[in-house]
């Protein structure tokens, strides 16, 4: 059981490498990110796009796969900005 256990992890990092994706538009000063995915992103892109133009520097990233899931996109992009909301404490970049 412990090989099948290993093949399987090996076979989910190798998928992790190749297939996750993330759509990411994140400005270098963004102080604020927003993840969504599915029909919500449209209304998310909505509320980047209005809250941009009041002067908020927001990004967003939107995953394009949840398995595997896009990781290290959510990850940087929570380490660059200063807030994710609706994420507790493991989302706050201090805390990545």
């Amino acid at each position: 059981m412990n090989v099948h256990n290993w093949k399987l992890h090996a076979k989910y990092t190798e998928l992790v490498q190749k297939e996750a994706r993330a759509e990411v538009d994140l400005p270098d000063d963004a102080s604020l990110v927003l993840i969504s995915f599915g029909s919500c992103s449209r209304i998310a892109q909505t509320a980047l796009k209005r809250a941009r133009e009041n002067g908020l520097r927001v990004g967003l990233v939107r995953p394009i796969t949840l398995y595997p899931f896009p990781q290290e996109e959510v990850r940087e992009a929570i380490k660059k900005s200063r807030s994710c909301p609706g994420g507790g404490d493991e989302y706050r970049p201090d805390a990545v």
